[in-house]
């Protein structure tokens, strides 16, 4: 069986892409995802791909439908020197749909508490007119020096040969071509798939232990003269 040319797989993204109202395009990192160098294979892709579907699923919880559509690819990338050459690794997507907002991504994506410079989030709308161009840099699949989205005036740093090998090598031991590439709402030939609606979580409340009412502080009236009122610890 052949393969698809990029060509033909090309006119499939677009297609697919078209038929979404708006067109995002997200850079997210996390920390867990930065290896230091030589330590590029123990970089679990599959655990990646987890994380990043779960927070597209998150997206329906601030009122998104279930048309959700992104396509991307996961590429890593050789850090500055000041940062040891570690490997950023980063998820590049095109997100997609016809009630999907951007305040509804970031609220997704975003993380409460985050403190290290490896968790960042990069979120722009994209232009129909601009689709070929952000195909062509999301499904680059070739080594980059890593440049921060918001500094693109920085210069990247030099890739040394060593880097190569080891991205060479980590390419190598893939199951397949497609192992870096990530689907979320679609087919394996980029045909959209219908899903159906999901039910939104409802947030439980702190249960309350109703058989401690007694022993709880103000449960007893300001003058009561019981042992528990009028002892050293007193409930009142």
């Amino acid at each position: 069986m052949k393969s698809r040319t990029p060509k033909k797989s090309r006119r499939r993204q677009k297609r697919l892409l078209h038929c979404c109202g708006r067109l995002y395009e997200i850079r997210v990192s996390r920390c867990a995802w930065a290896k230091y160098p030589c330590q590029l294979s123990t970089l679990n892709i599959d655990s990646a791909k987890k994380l990043v579907r779960r927070l597209l699923d998150r997206c329906i919880q601030h009122g998104v439908t279930p048309d959700v559509i992104a396509i991307g690819l996961f590429k890593p990338a050789v850090a500055p020197e000041f940062e040891d050459r570690r490997w950023r690794c980063e998820c590049h997507l095109i997100v997609g749909g016809g009630s999907i907002t951007k305040q509804a991504l970031q609220q997704a994506f975003t993380l409460k508490k985050s403190y290290d410079p490896a968790n960042y989030l990069y979120l722009e709308r994209i232009k129909f007119a601009d689709l070929d161009s952000k195909l062509e840099s999301v499904f680059d699949r070739q080594l980059q020096a890593w440049r921060h989205p918001y500094g693109r005036d920085v210069e990247p740093e030099i890739i040394q040969e060593a880097d190569h090998e080891e991205f060479d090598q980590w390419r190598l031991d893939f199951p397949s071509r497609e192992h870096r590439l990530f689907r979320y709402g679609c087919d394996r030939h980029y045909r959209k798939l219908r899903k159906k609606s999901r039910p939104q979580s409802v947030k439980k409340g702190h249960p309350n232990p109703i058989w401690l009412a007694r022993f709880q502080f103000g449960s007893h009236p300001q003058t009561c003269a019981c042992l528990r009122c009028m002892g050293q610890y007193p409930l009142n």
